[in-house]
């Protein structure tokens, strides 16, 4: 259990929670599309899901062929999207 707190300390250094990277990447990073439809528009959950999606996919992808395994990518990401949520909320109940 070490391991995994390690990396998710590691992941939380990584990216400021507030959305700000804190380290300048070379790598080529993944396009993602702006919102084409306002905030309260109903078609804009299908255009996020559809470009995040699409973005999603990309990463794993590039994480499978970088030499990781499918499932351990797939575990992984659960566990940061969970650790950002919970963060996520942590701050908005903070405000």
């Amino acid at each position: 259990m070490q391991a995994k707190t390690d990396v998710q300390d590691k992941i939380l250094q990584l990216v400021n929670l507030k959305g700000d990277v804190s380290m300048e990447s070379t790598r080529p990073t993944i396009q993602i599309s702006a919102p084409q439809h306002a905030a309260n528009n109903p078609y804009r959950v299908v255009e996020r899901e559809e470009v995040l999606a699409e973005a999603f996919r990309e990463f794993v992808l590039t994480a499978m062929a970088a030499g990781w395994k499918e499932s351990e990518v797939a575990l992984t990401l659960a566990d940061i999207a969970d650790d950002y949520v919970m963060a996520l909320a942590r701050r908005i109940a903070a405000n």
